[in-house]
């Protein structure tokens, strides 16, 4: 838990004692469909970028030491397409 702030990242390794191949991660998105805060995720070696907010599941192929990133940001994001420190533009 963090006290609230503008920007916040977390990012996180997948892990798992099955064998490579399909998976998903799966969140309430409801507990976010009031507020103006961006929730994003994203699958940082295949540059995919959701919002958390209007999705509540995301498929993957999974590899080992797969890597996501969580990203909350308070303003929306109307004046850039991404936050800075994803690593997109």
């Amino acid at each position: 838990m963090v006290t609230t702030g503008d920007l916040y990242t977390w990012t996180f390794t997948v892990a798992s004692n099955a064998a490579d191949g399909k998976a998903a991660l799966s969140w309430d998105a409801t507990a976010w469909s009031g507020s103006s805060a961006a929730l994003l995720l994203l699958d940082i070696s295949n540059q995919v970028l959701m919002d958390m907010k209007t999705a509540d599941r995301y498929e993957f192929s999974f590899v080992s030491g797969k890597q996501f990133k969580i990203i909350y940001n308070k303003e929306r994001l109307a004046a850039r397409p991404y936050p800075a420190g994803t690593g997109l533009s």
